[in-house]
C-alpha cells in the first residue's frame, strides 16, 4: 500500500476483501453460473456478460465501456480507448467520472475485446436484466465484479491494485500516483490470470 500512498484506505479496503474472500456459493459458482446463462442468450448480450465478467466493472459502465469500443469501432477511433491491452477509461471523464462511482483502467485481451464487440450492437444493464428476466434464468450480474475482484486477490493481485482496476479510488490519488504504478507488471499478472477464462467465450 506504501507505494499507492493510500495508508489511510488499509482497514477499509482490508475488511471488504476479507469479506469476499470468506463469502462462498453465489460467487464461488459465478463460472457455472455463466456457463449455465450464455448458452440461452442472443449474442450481444452474451458478449456484454463475458466483458462485465472479463473487466470486473459495474454492469452500468462496462456496457457503456463495451458500446464505447463498438461506436469508435465504426469511426476508426478505437485506438485513442483501447490500446497494449489496455482500455483507459481515464480519457472520457464524461462517461466514467462520477461522484462517488469511478473507472479509471482495465487490462483486457485483445481476443477478448474482438469477441465482445463482434455483433456491433449496444447492450445498456438495464436491457442485460431484462433479457435474462424475461428467460427466467438467475440474476447473479452483480456477482461478476465480487467474482473478478475475488479470482484477482486468490491469485496475488494487491487489494490497492484491485481497488484502482475497480475505481475505489479517488481521482486525484489516481493522477498523483499514477506514474508511479508499474501497470505493464501488474497487467501481466492480470491478463495470465484471466486466461484460462477465455474458454467463455466460446460457450
Amino acid at each position: 500500500m506504501k507505494q499507492y500512498n493510500l495508508k489511510w484506505e488499509v482497514r477499509k479496503a482490508g475488511e471488504s476483501f476479507k469479506a469476499l474472500l470468506e463469502e462462498s456459493g453465489e460467487i464461488n459458482n459465478y463460472v457455472e453460473w455463466l456457463k449455465e446463462v450464455l448458452p440461452t442468450l442472443p449474442r450481444k448480450y452474451r458478449e456484454a456478460l463475458v466483458f462485465l465478467s472479463f473487466t470486473g466493472m459495474r454492469p452500468s459502465e462496462g456496457c457503456e465501456a463495451r458500446n464505447l469500443l463498438i461506436e469508435l469501432q465504426k469511426t476508426g477511433g478505437v485506438q485513442q480507448y483501447f490500446s497494449s491491452n489496455t482500455l483507459m477509461h481515464f480519457k472520457y471523464e464524461s462517461i466514467f467520472a462520477r461522484r462517488t462511482k469511478n473507472a479509471f483502467i482495465s487490462f483486457i485481451d485483445e481476443e477478448v475485446v474482438r469477441e465482445c464487440t463482434k455483433s456491433g450492437e449496444k447492450v445498456s444493464s438495464l436491457a442485460l436484466r431484462l433479457a435474462l428476466r424475461r428467460r427466467k434464468l438467475p440474476q447473479h450480474l452483480k456477482n461478476g465484479r465480487k467474482w473478478f475482484a475475488t479470482l484477482m486477490i486468490q491469485n496475488g493481485i494487491l487489494p490497492s491494485e484491485v481497488d484502482l482496476l475497480e475505481g475505489r479510488i479517488e481521482r486525484n490519488i489516481l493522477y498523483r500516483h499514477y506514474l508511479r504504478t508499474n501497470l505493464d507488471e501488474l497487467k501481466g499478472k492480470v491478463l495470465r490470470i484471466l486466461e484460462p477464462y477465455k474458454q467463455l467465450l466460446y460457450v
